[in-house]
């Protein structure tokens, strides 16, 4: 009989965390010495996302999302749709026209041969 041992199982999930954190942001250099296709491609999307938003193009960044995706801000409220997300940001920039942004991936990964979940920290100053 297979039993649940807190103590056990919650020190696994540390370990786990730990690993994979420690591999990250570099993806685990001694696994591979250059990334996959698809993290190159979150590198990509990751500058591009920098780049549109520094030079305040609303356009460039709702376009990056799905025509049905969503954005949820600060205070948990769903933009859906493109052209809502598009005009969040046209707002955004007309309210903070100098507006940067800084982002530190702290943890990639991939879920299967199309889809990585990056998360990290994001900065508007």
């Amino acid at each position: 009989m297979n039993r649940f041992r807190p103590g056990r199982n919650a020190a696994l999930a540390v370990t786990f965390v730990v690993g994979t954190l420690a591999c990250l942001p570099v993806l685990c250099a001694d696994q591979a010495t250059a990334p996959s296709t698809l993290e190159a491609a979150v590198t990509r999307e990751a500058e591009a996302t920098i780049n549109a938003f520094n030079a305040g193009d609303a356009a460039a960044l709702g376009a990056m999302f799905l025509d049905g995706g969503e954005l949820v801000d600060e205070q948990g409220t769903v933009h859906a749709g493109r052209q809502a997300i598009t005009a969040l940001f046209s707002d955004f920039f007309k309210k903070f026209p100098k507006a940067v942004l800084e982002m530190q991936p702290t943890s990639a990964r991939t879920v299967g041969d199309a889809l990585a979940v990056e998360e990290g920290e994001r900065r508007i100053t």
